[in-house]
């Protein structure tokens, strides 16, 4: 989708947001492991937050790529009419 590699911007929105979902990721997956490895005990009741946090922003996740699709499609529609 680039052109004169240049990328058109909701493609490069999705990179964006794609990249700063992976960093999540791959940072909260480091920080248990640290916390593993230090033998920190975690009780249940930090389970049970840090699981109602992480639904959360699963949640909010979704809801975000929900709303980028809708931009996108009625984007395309609106040039599949030739009202751009």
């Amino acid at each position: 989708m680039a052109r004169n590699g240049v990328m058109a911007p909701a493609t490069s929105c999705m990179v964006t947001f794609s990249t700063i979902m992976l960093r999540l990721f791959f940072g909260l997956s480091l920080l248990l492991l640290i916390s593993i490895a230090h033998g920190e005990e975690i009780d249940t009741g930090n389970y049970r937050a840090i699981s109602q946090e992480v639904v959360g922003i699963i949640i909010i996740i979704r809801d975000a790529w929900i709303s980028v699709v809708n931009t996108i499609t009625s984007a395309v529609i609106t040039i599949l009419q030739g009202k751009f």
